[in-house]
């Protein structure tokens, strides 16, 4: 599908960029000055989406809620589609940052306690970004969001599959990290229910994540869980 913007509505542009961002896509900031341009306005589109939900997403919205002239957010931003994809990608950052923030005392932890340990992070961090929720896990994302957390969660899988892999020495690399995916893919089943029943990720659900996750790893590899799991 093509987007067709009138002349009269869109900043002039030149040269390459003109001619190949896509609509849907973010252009990224090469200078420091335009990163930090491009995290205020992904600062402001969060407040504006948080407060009054998806239909609020309008360029002009955006320019005003960031105090910004509207050329200022089409220069990085060529449509709302392109705003949300920002959006997920720092989220899916922050999910990476996460799952690498070494965990304390991670030697004489259990492999479930390392999953809880991450699953709270999850949790915590859901809660400090209540829009990633909807965007990531709810009915505002697109195909193309889905895809990169689908995309992330294969490489989130290969950290967390590098932190139990000393407590499964008999179970194949390989084998380890496909079961780590399906087991990423069981907490955001979960933590789905929970915004559907609770319009939140809850600690409760957080916690149904970890014995699931937990269950599954177990019945897999033929581990007992954990009994405090």
């Amino acid at each position: 599908m093509k987007f067709v913007y009138h002349r009269q509505t869109m900043p002039r542009q030149t040269g390459k960029f003109q001619q190949q961002q896509p609509a849907g896509r973010p252009r990224k900031p090469e200078r420091a000055n335009g990163r930090r341009r491009y995290e205020m306005l992904l600062d402001a589109a969060e407040r504006l989406l948080v407060r009054e939900g998806p239909d609020a997403l309008t360029i002009q919205r955006l320019a005003k809620e960031a105090h910004v002239p509207m050329a200022s957010v089409y220069h990085f931003f060529p449509s709302p589609a392109a705003v949300s994809v920002g959006l997920s990608e720092r989220y899916l950052a922050g999910f990476g940052e996460l799952v690498g923030r070494p965990i304390e005392n991670v030697t004489r932890m259990t492999w479930q306690d390392i999953v809880a340990t991450l699953i709270d992070r999850g949790v915590a961090y859901y809660s400090d970004h209540p829009y990633a929720q909807r965007l990531i896990l709810g009915s505002d994302h697109s195909w193309q969001i889905r895809s990169a957390d689908l995309a992330n969660n294969r490489l989130l899988a290969a950290s967390i599959a590098e932190l139990l892999a000393d407590q499964f020495p008999h179970v194949n690399r390989e084998e380890l990290l496909q079961a780590v995916i399906v087991g990423i893919s069981i907490g955001d089943a979960i933590f789905t229910l929970s915004i559907f029943d609770q319009g939140t990720i809850t600690p409760d659900f957080g916690r149904e994540a970890t014995v699931a996750i937990c269950g599954y790893l177990s019945t897999k590899f033929g581990q007992a869980p954990d009994s405090g799991h």
